[in-house]
């Protein structure tokens, strides 16, 4: 039966799986201990231990806890339940030179060697994104990220246009302010008087010519 995604066929062994990804089948390569099987499952196969299965989500659980045992100034409050015991179990038998720090808690010391690598979300494959394949909730959609910024660009041509339109408008209420607040003044005044006296000495001139 195909695998598909976290589909999980309980009917065959724990130690074929089928329908992997590249960098899966790279992985499983490197490691001894622990094998995604799928999306959302990673197979532990400790020797003298039960082979069993565990969710990606407690992976990335222990992962994340491991980098901040590694890396924070000090020890996290908590410890995800039987963290402990995986990390010992990785560090004795995954031959891949990845690493699981943990608290010896006899004496409050973090136990951890040198030659390992931190192990991580990232170099584990548990990220968000890879171990769903749903990673949208009911009632979600996806869109391109062109459609994203297509949609960016006509919005701010359209805020663009607005705000063209609006100055217009200002400019032109200013205009008509400007032109109302001039009648009256004197300048105004004096200017209205000169055109009269032109006008009636026109007038004058037209009569003086009958």
């Amino acid at each position: 039966m195909a695998q598909n995604g976290n589909a999980f066929d309980f009917s065959r062994s724990l130690l074929t799986p089928t329908n992997l990804s590249e960098r899966f089948i790279a992985f499983n390569k490197q490691h001894t201990a622990v094998k995604p099987i799928s999306t959302g499952l990673f197979c532990l196969d400790i020797p003298g231990l039960e082979t069993e299965l565990m969710a990606a989500h407690t992976i990335r659980l222990f992962a994340k806890y491991n980098v901040a045992l590694c890396t924070n100034q000090e020890l996290p409050r908590l410890v995800p339940s039987y963290y402990v015991n995986y990390a010992q179990n990785m560090n004795t038998n995954d031959d891949s030179g990845f690493g699981w720090a943990w608290v010896d808690e006899s004496n409050g010391t973090i136990v951890w060697d040198d030659a390992w690598t931190i192990a991580t979300p990232a170099s584990f494959f548990v990220l968000d994104h890879e171990i769903t394949d749903r990673y949208l909730a009911e009632g979600d959609v996806t869109i391109s990220q062109t459609y994203v910024d297509n949609a960016d660009r006509l919005q701010q041509l359209e805020l663009q246009r607005e705000l063209k339109y609006y100055k217009q408008r200002v400019n032109k209420h200013k205009l008509n302010s400007d032109t109302a607040a001039a009648v009256g003044t004197k300048e105004a005044m004096e200017s209205f008087a000169k055109r009269r006296k032109m006008l009636n000495e026109a007038a004058a001139a037209k009569m003086d010519a009958v």
